[in-house]
C-alpha cells in the first residue's frame, strides 16, 4: 500500500514537471508538433493553460524586477 502511494506521488511530481516542460518548449517556440499531440491527447489541456498562464506570469514579474533594478 506505501508503494502505491509513493508510485502516486512520483506521477504527480512527474507530472508536473513534464507540464512545465511543456509549457517552457511552447513559450520559447520549441516545441515539436509530435509532442504537442501527445500532450493533449493524454492529459486534459486545463493543466496545460494553467502552467502556461503562471509562467507567463513568473516572466512578467521577472522582466518588471529587471527593469525596476536596471532603472
Amino acid at each position: 500500500m506505501v508503494v502505491k502511494e509513493n508510485n502516486d506521488t512520483n506521477r504527480k511530481k512527474f507530472a508536473l514537471i513534464d507540464r512545465m516542460q511543456s509549457g517552457l518548449a511552447a513559450l520559447i517556440g520549441i516545441q515539436s508538433s509530435q509532442k504537442h499531440q501527445n500532450d493533449f491527447e493524454q492529459n486534459s489541456p486545463w493543466s496545460y493553460i494553467t502552467m502556461g498562464i503562471l509562467l507567463i506570469s513568473g516572466f512578467i514579474i521577472l522582466i518588471l524586477n529587471i527593469v525596476q533594478w536596471v532603472i
